[in-house]
């Protein structure tokens, strides 16, 4: 598998330590105003580099440029839940995929 298997990573394989996803977020309010949201960022690591996370680095970073955390340093308490909520895409390497409808193709 490499990392431009996304949203076809064959059965059994697993992403190669170096491969990288980032996921842009845009905040909605009440009144309908869009602003920037968060920059979600996974990243591979080598194997046993982070066991806890399945080998798995998040990063989220704030609108304003500013470390919200990472599982690998600071805070890493605070984006624990990036995990948590991938541990159900285990069978997928812990990534979730854009459903094939939903996918930008040539």
């Amino acid at each position: 598998a490499k990392g431009s298997d996304y949203g076809k990573l064959p059965d059994g394989k697993t992403f190669p330590p170096g491969t990288v996803f980032a996921k842009d977020s845009i905040t909605v309010t009440s009144d309908n105003k869009m602003y920037p949201g968060a920059i979600f960022i996974m990243e591979k690591l080598e194997a046993a580099k982070n066991p806890d996370t399945a080998d798995w680095r998040y990063v989220v970073i704030n609108p304003d440029g500013s470390l919200a955390g990472d599982t690998t340093g600071d805070d890493s308490e605070l984006v624990e839940y990036c995990h948590v909520c991938h541990i159900q895409k285990a069978d997928q390497d812990y990534v979730f995929f854009v459903p094939n409808e939903f996918q930008n193709k040539p």
